[in-house]
């Protein structure tokens, strides 16, 4: 950018003080060496890998906001989402929760990567739309990285018998290779939300499955 085109971009910045909140992902961790993982912790990723466009789009999007805010001033949050689920999330998003209750329609097979002892924590929607209401109310040098999560980790394996029980079939579980760079446990330190917000979930996985099902089977009858 030029000399005078970052003059105009701070000139706008400071007449409209723009608020913007950056939403970046469990991504920038990969499969963490380090558990649970903290904001400073750099992350465990193959820059050639299978997954590398998506961990690194995540992680040069912080960069360029927070370039913005040094150089610009501009106003950021930048909020880490892990796993959320909840009503109105689309059915083919390819996310864990919802493929795995897709695939109890009809008594299909929930397909399992590598042995299912991988590790996610999942987050209702609504837990995670209080969090990132909190950090934008937040004063203008709080900035963020914050991770927003559920602490509790499930395993794959557990979640797929969760959802088979709460639907009442009892689909088969079929086994696939783990896919390369996927993580095999995630689990993000939650003191920062809990000491800069304030914030910790309060819904559990059961109310996530719940609504997400109940939405599903309207949305796509059986």
């Amino acid at each position: 950018m030029s000399v005078h085109g970052a003059i105009n971009m701070r000139g706008l910045v400071e007449r409209m003080r723009i608020r913007i909140l950056q939403t970046s992902a469990s991504g920038v961790y990969r499969d963490p060496a380090i558990h649970p993982q903290v904001e400073s912790y750099t992350g465990n990723i193959c820059r050639i890998g299978t997954r590398a466009c998506d961990d690194e789009d995540e992680r040069r999007a912080e960069t360029l906001f927070f370039g913005h805010h040094r150089q610009f001033k501009l106003e950021v949050k930048i909020s880490r989402i892990f796993s959320s689920y909840g009503e109105r999330m689309h059915p083919n998003d390819g996310r864990v929760l919802s493929n795995f209750i897709l695939q109890t329609r009809p008594a299909e097979a929930i397909n399992i990567y590598g042995d299912g002892q991988q590790t996610q924590p999942f987050c209702d929607a609504e837990d995670l739309a209080q969090g990132l209401l909190k950090l934008m109310r937040l004063e203008a040098f709080v900035t963020g990285r914050i991770d927003l999560r559920n602490p509790t980790e499930f395993t794959l394996l557990a979640l797929a018998e969760h959802v088979a029980k709460r639907i009442g079939s009892m689909p088969t579980i079929a086994r696939s290779s783990l896919p390369q760079d996927d993580p095999r446990r995630r689990r993000p330190d939650s003191g920062t939300a809990r000491s800069v917000l304030g914030w910790q979930p309060s819904l559990a996985l059961e109310h996530a499955l719940q609504v997400t099902i109940r939405f599903l089977d309207e949305l796509l009858p059986r």
